[in-house]
């Protein structure tokens, strides 16, 4: 049972404890702080007023708490059924994120590694083969610009 369950449990056992007290007592003292009793005012102060004590729960009370707390106990357990299908889907959503993260880091690293022999082969080509060896260069550039420079 969840912890809000259990706390509304505890509040309904508490109304269907026993019978209330037949009133309270609200006393003042002269310098005018403010006490409660249920019998008598304590030494030193004087009765204000008289609070009136709240009916006694009913048997129909208690089976509407009960039902109440049925109703409220479901209620917590579907909240917390979707906060745990809400962790898993943002968990495997970051899951999936980071192997993707990796793959264009992997595939970046290959495009850069392809770059760079690209400028290789063209830094040592001899005349007749520097067009073509340019051609290449440049196209390994551009894919490594286009998919790892965003």
């Amino acid at each position: 049972m969840s912890r809000a369950a259990l706390i509304l449990a505890g509040a309904i056992a508490a109304l269907s404890a026993g019978p209330a007290p037949a009133q309270a007592l609200r006393c003042e003292s002269p310098e005018g702080r403010v006490t409660y009793a249920d019998v008598r005012c304590p030494p030193g102060t004087t009765l204000a007023r008289e609070i009136p004590a709240m009916p006694a729960a009913t048997e129909a009370d208690r089976k509407r708490a009960q039902a109440q707390q049925k109703a409220d106990a479901q209620r917590i357990e579907r909240i917390e059924q979707q906060r745990r299908k809400d962790e898993d889907k943002a968990q495997r959503e970051r899951a999936a994120a980071a192997q993707k993260a990796q793959e264009r880091e992997r595939a970046c690293r290959k495009l850069a590694l392809r770059l760079q022999e690209a400028e290789d082969r063209l830094s040592k080509s001899t005349v007749d083969k520097r067009p073509t060896a340019e051609k290449a260069r440049n196209r390994a550039r551009e894919q490594y610009e286009l998919d790892c420079k965003r």
